[in-house]
């Protein structure tokens, strides 16, 4: 015998009152038999099977079915039945095998079959006969244990997404470099054919240049040499060798003023040239500008009038480049405009946003030839001339307002200009410079101008020079003063002759300072050290083809007292040498023609 207890599967209330029908199945008489014995007033409702007993339940057709409890978790387990209640039945499901009374032997067999299986074999044994309800599945099993498997199940999924993520993000990476790639090849491409249109611009410009440079060069030098083989054959004739000579001495200033204009031009678009700003007198400094073309103005008959009208005349500013703008302004108002006509210069202060700075507003204005509309958007062109020299009769480079425009914007001016042909040219210059205050205004010096020439004759000059046409050139114009000359190749030789020479032998030093073996800086420096003091203290005068601003800055650093540039003009000479003869020792100082 195997006896086990039931369990009453309903939905809702348990109320055992209150059971009127239960579901059995048509096929399980051992649950027919339960319900009639223990339910035995109750209706039973046949089903053909056990799921569809539980089924009755859920839709209240019936108040209940009975389960063997060994059984029913199979019914709590299962999803699909989550709306169904179990609870445990009074009274024992007893379950045996019956054998004839007469067969003892039989009986006694099984029994003992029993007791050495035990009771568990039997309870299996038993259900084969109730009828199989319900099969567990992975679905039910998962929702069971769903909090297990839920967190199991994201971090799967988180995994899964995360491993795509990082998917997607290395297909990105490489999408975006190679993109960057493909960007960097089109922006070296456009690189390069920018370079390329840079070169091709360059090669233009060089052709371009070589053309004017070519042009612009024959000229003079075809007058020079011209007029010098007229010369030779016209010695006799005085008057007519001076018309030659003056006209070579024209062509030779111009030839002069186009390389110094293609050096500065060189110059500034190396960005070797800075800014040095001293106290200046805006009176003083137009003065001094004035007396240039003051000459030339009344030999043509040309009206000159100036207007100031400033509250701080006084101001910091680098001298030598706004004379150089202004001299390109002014030379070419004066080249263009004819007899009769005039020049206007005004200058007006206006504030300035920052403290302790102003702004000048220089106007240059002529009644000269004028310029067309089309060709003032190229006036600050290189080599960009409305007229040629053939046209206009008026010799010019091409390269002076464009000086003047890297030179304003160098300074961070603003330069405008209104022309208009046949009536004259208005040129607007705009600078901001700063007040300067007693500590920047130096005391004018009493030999800030060149002294009355003194009489050279008998004075000893040392000429360091290793070119033997510049030197034949500089002993005849010194012998012609009346000076002593001697001669040094280099500046070796130079620094030998002087350590050799009496104290009070030589006078000056005229030093080249490109040469062989020594040039002239190192040999400025060895005679600046010479124990006897009077030879270490001699006037060291630089003439040298180094003729830039900052190249005569470094001659005074070298210990220099004047810097002369080549070609030598001879009254920059006679100035110069006259100031360092002029005034004692202890208060030489450096000069600058």
């Amino acid at each position: 015998m195997v006896q086990s207890s039931e369990s009453f599967v309903f939905k809702g209330t348990f109320d055992k009152n209150e059971i009127r029908r239960i579901a059995v199945n048509k096929n399980n008489q051992m649950q027919i038999a339960y319900c009639k014995k223990y339910f035995p007033d109750v209706e039973l409702v046949y089903c053909s099977s056990i799921e569809a007993c539980l089924r009755e339940v859920q839709q209240e057709k019936a108040d209940g079915t009975v389960v063997n409890t060994l059984r029913t978790e199979l019914v709590t387990g299962n999803s699909k039945y989550k709306s169904l209640s179990v609870v445990q039945l009074k009274g024992d499901d007893s379950r045996c095998f019956g054998v004839n009374e007469n067969n003892t032997e039989l009986m006694l067999i099984l029994n003992r079959g029993l007791r050495i299986i035990g009771s568990s074999f039997g309870m299996e044994s038993s259900y084969k006969y109730m009828g199989e309800f319900y099969i567990p599945n992975l679905g039910a099993f998962f929702l069971k244990y769903m909090i297990v498997f839920l967190p199991l199940l994201i971090l799967v999924v988180g995994g899964i997404i995360l491993l795509l993520a990082v998917s997607l993000h290395r297909k990105a990476v490489q999408v975006n470099e190679k993109e960057a790639h493909i960007r960097q090849v089109q922006t070296l491409n456009e690189e390069l054919d920018e370079l390329r249109r840079k070169a091709d611009a360059a090669n233009e410009a060089k052709t371009k240049f070589l053309f004017n440079m070519s042009h612009d060069i024959r000229t003079p030098m075809n007058a020079i040499m011209g007029f010098t083989g007229l010369l030779k054959s016209h010695l006799d004739d005085r008057e007519l060798a001076q018309g030659y000579i003056g006209k070579i001495e024209t062509a030779s200033d111009f030839l002069l003023s186009l390389i110094n204009n293609v050096l500065e031009m060189a110059r500034i678009e190396s960005g070797k040239i800075i800014l040095d700003e001293t106290s200046n007198n805006v009176y003083a400094f137009w003065d001094g500008l004035r007396a240039l073309f003051d000459t030339q103005m009344k030999e043509k008959g040309v009206a000159y009038s100036r207007e100031i009208q400033v509250d701080h005349p006084d101001v910091m500013v680098d001298a030598t480049k706004l004379r150089e703008i202004l001299l390109n302004i002014v030379s070419n108002a004066v080249k263009y405009t004819p007899s009769g006509g005039s020049i206007s210069v005004s200058v007006t202060e206006l504030p300035a946003q920052r403290p302790g700075y102003l702004v000048y507003q220089t106007v240059i204005a002529d009644t000269g030839i004028g310029m067309s509309e089309e060709f003032l958007p190229h006036i600050f062109e290189e080599f960009t001339r409305e007229r040629t020299s053939t046209e206009s009769k008026v010799v010019g480079s091409g390269l002076g307002m464009p000086i003047v425009k890297k030179l304003v914007d160098l300074m961070q001016g603003t330069i405008a200009v209104e022309s208009e042909l046949g009536k004259g040219t208005k040129f607007t210059l705009t600078l901001s410079h700063r007040i300067a205050d007693t500590a920047d205004t130096k005391p004018e010096s009493e030999y800030s101008n060149p002294c009355r020439i003194e009489d050279f004759v008998g004075k000893r000059v040392l000429l360091a020079e290793d070119n033997e046409l510049n030197a034949e050139i500089a002993i005849t114009i010194l012998e012609t003063e009346g000076f002593l000359v001697e001669r040094a190749e280099d500046g070796v030789i130079c620094v030998d002759m002087l350590e050799k020479a009496p104290s009070d032998y030589y006078d000056l030093v005229l030093m080249d300072i490109q040469m062989p073996n020594m040039d002239g800086y190192k040999a400025t420096r060895l005679i600046r050290k010479l124990p006897d003091q009077r030879k270490a203290d001699i006037p060291i005068i630089a003439m040298t083809a180094n003729a830039f601003e900052e190249d005569r800055k470094n001659a005074f650093r070298m210990g220099m007292n004047g810097h002369i540039a080549k070609p030598m003009q001879l009254e920059t000479l006679k100035n110069t040498l006259g100031y360092v003869f002029s005034i004692k020792e202890e208060d030489r100082e450096i000069y600058e023609p």
